[in-house]
């Protein structure tokens, strides 16, 4: 039997170009992006490490191109195993001082930690966030509550980051900005760093402009600046239960020195992206998908671990800092002390 014969159809190759597809740039055609990998901070007490790390895993989704010749001696563990408590092992490439861009910044996000799975365990429900009035209210109500029961909050805070890594040439090193997703402590120790080393830069800047006094610069302006923590090991006591915790904080962080405004000129240099990249830095904070980051990286989370990490059914979208946010309705009775009756659900 004569195999049949199969034919292609090459006219219609020939006429075509692939530049007609340049339509589906447009984001009438989009429905948002991929999965957008995630940076976190881990710590590992066997050889006193801590860092923010990325799984192998992720790589691909965030287009990576760099390699470890890329970045300084003693700022990367490249593909380490990290140990996690529950004893699951990942290859992940771990940062003890990183460089990164921060293109957006979330509130101060709300837990429920009274939200569990059947057995017993939190599902770090995001509940809002402290811009918005009722859960601003809850929060702080239950907050004085738990001190004056002498008892943990049910209520714990969190904060997202979108953030591309650059090598030590203050370069990208991927193509898609990854989610940094920060727990209480780690997220005060973060938040407070990177507002000193806004301030540091902004008067850097002023001295290299020749302003007659420190500016404070937009947040497209801070979009460009080189912010690189070194992490460490941080130690503090819980003041109800007494026991130590750990957990990974900033240790230091790379600001400018300089004495004049040529010095000043040179820090800039060192401490901000190159311009051939500030276009892109100020595309992504205007991109309405990356704009949607928060909500896009939980529902992604929630997908893959049965719902936790996740936001609470009900609550509005929520939106990177100075982002104009849509306030939720009530979400309920108030009790005695102020704090919503039956938690926030």
């Amino acid at each position: 039997m004569t195999p049949a014969k199969t034919t292609k159809n090459t006219s219609s190759l020939e006429t075509r170009s692939f530049d007609d597809f340049a339509v589906f740039n447009s984001s009438d055609y989009r429905e948002g992006i991929q999965g957008l990998s995630t940076l976190q901070p881990l710590y590992d007490e066997r050889d006193d490490l801590a860092y923010v790390a990325i799984r192998q895993t992720d790589l691909k989704g965030c287009k990576w191109n760099a390699k470890e010749a890329d970045f300084e001696e003693d700022t990367v563990h490249w593909d380490r195993v990290h140990i996690f408590r529950g004893g699951d092992r990942e290859a992940m490439h771990c940062f003890t001082a990183p460089r990164l861009q921060i293109i957006h910044s979330s509130g101060i996000l709300v837990i429920d930690n009274s939200i569990t799975d059947r057995k017993g365990k939190t599902m770090n429900i995001t509940v809002g966030d402290l811009s918005m009035d009722p859960i601003n209210d809850a929060f702080y109500a239950e907050q004085k509550l738990a001190e004056k029961e002498k008892r943990q909050s049910k209520y714990s805070t969190r904060r997202k980051y979108l953030v591309n890594i650059l090598t030590k040439d203050n370069e990208l090193a991927h193509e898609v900005p990854i989610v940094l997703t920060l727990s209480s402590s780690a997220s005060r120790s973060v938040s407070e760093s990177l507002t000193k080393f806004y301030n540091e830069m902004d008067k850097c800047m002023s001295i290299a402009q020749n302003l007659g006094a420190a500016a404070k610069f937009t947040k497209e302006t801070h979009a460009i600046y080189v912010f690189s923590p070194r992490f460490e090991i941080k130690r503090d006591k819980n003041n109800l239960t007494k026991q130590t915790y750990c957990y990974t904080g900033i240790n230091s962080v790379l600001t400018p020195k300089y004495s004049d405004m040529e010095s000043a000129q040179q820090e800039m240099f060192k401490l901000s992206l190159h311009k051939k990249d500030w276009e892109e830095a100020w595309t992504q904070q205007k991109d309405r998908f990356l704009g949607d980051y928060i909500n896009r990286h939980s529902k992604q989370e929630a997908a893959k671990l049965a719902g936790a990490y996740g936001i609470a059914d009900g609550v509005p979208a929520l939106k990177p800092q100075g982002s104009i946010t849509i306030l939720p309705p009530a979400l309920g009775e108030r009790d005695e002390t102020g704090a919503l009756a039956g938690g926030l659900k």
